[in-house]
């Protein structure tokens, strides 16, 4: 979760760039790194790791709120803009996550615990 401290309008703001559907792919990476041993968080230095081109800006003013699962690609641009960019996130997890990452089901099911999010994306699938 990123709550916008200030306006993030104009993309030269250095602000949040997602690329939305990208979560399948991270997760089917990190679920193959796994099953041949390899540590998921070498992913990101990795040659083989995957590219996302094509991105989604998210426009914020300040006070606006943006909901992204951590699987999700992006990235934050460049601020070519007078001033700083400030942003707040938070990371929220299941009460439930230790046995998910142990048991790797956190691998299968990204929303896991998390019912009413899957619902909603579901719904904004549709």
């Amino acid at each position: 979760v990123g709550v916008a401290l200030t306006d993030q309008i104009d993309p030269d703001s250095g602000g949040l760039t997602v690329y939305p559907g990208s979560h399948v792919t991270v997760i089917n990476a990190y679920r193959d790194r796994v099953a041949n041993g390899q540590r998921i968080f070498d992913l990101d230095a990795s040659p083989d790791r995957p590219l996302f081109f094509n991105g989604t800006y998210v426009a914020l003013r300040p006070g606006d709120a943006v909901f992204v699962h951590c699987k999700t690609a992006h990235k934050v641009g460049t601020r070519r803009l007078p001033g700083n960019r400030f942003q707040l996130y938070w990371r929220l997890s299941h009460s439930d996550r230790e046995r998910a990452v142990q048991d790797g089901s956190v691998l299968t099911d990204i929303f896991q615990g998390f019912d009413g999010l899957r619902r909603a994306c579901a719904v904004r699938a549709d």
